[in-house]
């Protein structure tokens, strides 16, 4: 078989295109790049070049002058863009590799939407791949990063790259199981002139160095190094296929989507994981909020294990401007100020004063329901519970009420007349009292009758308007939870 029927099968294996799916080519006009250039020409794929100039080296206008008439020549359409990096470098935290890479992929991106292409591809090759992996393992990595790269990368996976974007997007690499020297062969062959980059032998960039000193260090060590990390590279990456899979099967379990931007965690069930489940459900629970998980980091997810193994309640300030914390029997993964949901609690849905109508049913958060029902007194002879209010229901002398009667958050500094006790109480004091978790407290309801407050529901009954002897109509509130909504 020859290179080129080598990378349709190896297209065709890893069900990288389609036919007649158009392609965005990156191209530097390198030998990788421009070795894929031509296969998928010749394989007759629909596609369109683009190149980012970074504008970083004097000659590299030049370098993107060449691609366009390369692409002219093949009677194919190009895209070029000329970018700073000021902005990208500051969002990579000043890294001048990454904030080129960031770059150079929103552009293809920001082609493959605006073209309607669901495919990128670009030239990496095996050589690639081990460097990727020996910098990877540098860092400090699990098998994500000793797997090193995948031949198809969704776009869900990129969610740092911000909306506008297709979802139906995927980044390809036909090219990951071809090693450098057969690509550069693939050039000499067809008489193909790649743009050589300069920048491409510069010690001061990582890769470079793992490229022209690492790797010869290590075949002094092992001649066959590359041989056995790309190896490693297939054995990690199973191993991180086997673990994803552990975690689809216990995330419905043990992980709640808590909002757009709220995830929350089962705390009994979270710890009963091993590890390393647990490291890959904060991993994924990252993923779903949109914080790339280079970017979160192994200290990070350490803390949050921690946190849960301690119980500890105070949050966590995390990268992505999230934060982590105790929320009853949960953890909660979440941006500070996202209205998360919470079944297992009566919320308002909404922070706004209501008014409670006469009788009727008035509706909460998360399925949660609040009933008023009108009686007369003689509904109700006989049944002295009715006299002492549960947590879920309180009864009051309808006459004795002061209009109007709201549905409202509490206030700030705000006391509670208890029945069957002498003075009031912070109802800040009542929450903590009844272990109301903090984040919640905002949105807990509160129905006051005029100035002073009837009930909260779930926590306590006020003093105002009690059944005495002489009462002849009632109003019965009850609290009634989504199971019997």
């Amino acid at each position: 078989m020859t290179f080129k029927d080598d990378v349709a099968d190896f297209i065709r294996t890893e069900a990288l295109f389609y036919p007649g799916q158009p392609v965005v080519v990156g191209v530097s006009g390198g030998p990788d790049s421009l070795c894929l250039l031509d296969v998928l020409r010749r394989l007759g794929y629909s596609l369109v070049v683009a190149h980012f100039d970074h504008g970083l080296r004097p000659e590299s206008s030049h370098e993107a002058q060449r691609v366009q008439e390369m692409a002219a020549k093949l009677g194919l359409d190009f895209e070029l863009e000329q970018g700073a990096l000021g902005v990208e470098r500051s969002f990579r935290e000043g890294s001048l590799e990454a904030a080129a890479r960031h770059a150079r992929y929103r552009f293809l991106l920001r082609v493959a939407t605006e073209r309607g292409a669901q495919r990128l591809a670009t030239g990496h090759t095996a050589d690639d791949q081990v460097e990727t992996m020996l910098m990877n393992l540098l860092r400090g990595a699990g098998p994500d990063g000793l797997r090193g790269m995948v031949p198809l990368t969704p776009i869900g996976r990129w969610p740092e790259f911000g909306p506008g974007i297709a979802p139906n997007v995927a980044l390809a690499r036909p090219l990951l199981r071809f090693g450098r020297a057969e690509t550069q062969a693939y050039c000499d062959r067809h008489g193909l002139e790649p743009v050589m980059d300069p920048s491409n032998q510069d010690l001061a960039f990582l890769r470079n160095r793992v490229r022209h000193d690492l790797l010869g260090r290590l075949e002094t060590y092992n001649p066959e190094v590359r041989q056995a990390l790309l190896r490693t590279s297939q054995i990690m990456g199973d191993v991180a296929d086997l673990m994803d899979e552990q975690v689809d099967r216990a995330w419905g379990s043990w992980v709640r989507l808590a909002g757009e931007a709220a995830v929350a965690l089962n705390n009994a069930g979270f710890e009963r994981q091993s590890p390393a489940l647990q490291r890959r459900l904060l991993r994924r629970a990252f993923e779903y909020l949109g914080i790339p998980t280079r970017e979160v980091g192994f200290e990070s997810v350490e803390r949050m294990r921690a946190a849960i193994r301690r119980q500890i309640p105070a949050r966590l300030a995390l990268p992505g401007g999230l934060s982590f914390e105790r929320v009853g029997e949960e953890w909660l993964l979440a941006e500070p100020d996202a209205e998360a949901a919470f079944p297992g609690y009566p919320l308002l849905d909404e922070l706004n004063e209501r008014p409670i109508p006469d009788s009727g049913v008035v509706d909460l958060a998360s399925g949660w329901r609040l009933s008023v029902q009108r009686q007369t007194r003689e509904t109700i002879e006989g049944r002295t519970s009715d006299a002492v209010p549960k947590d879920t229901c309180a009864v009051f002398d309808a006459d004795r009420i002061v209009q109007p009667v709201v549905l409202r958050a509490h206030l700030r500094g705000e006391r509670l007349s208890p029945m069957g006790m002498s003075g009031t109480v912070k109802l800040s004091d009542l929450f903590t009292d009844h272990k109301i978790p903090r984040r919640l407290r905002r949105r807990w309801p509160v129905i006051s009758s005029g100035a002073e407050i009837l009930w909260v529901p779930g926590l306590r009954r006020g003093r105002l308007a009690p059944l005495e002897p002489s009462t002849c109509r009632i109003v019965r509130l009850n609290l009634i939870p989504p199971s019997s909504a």
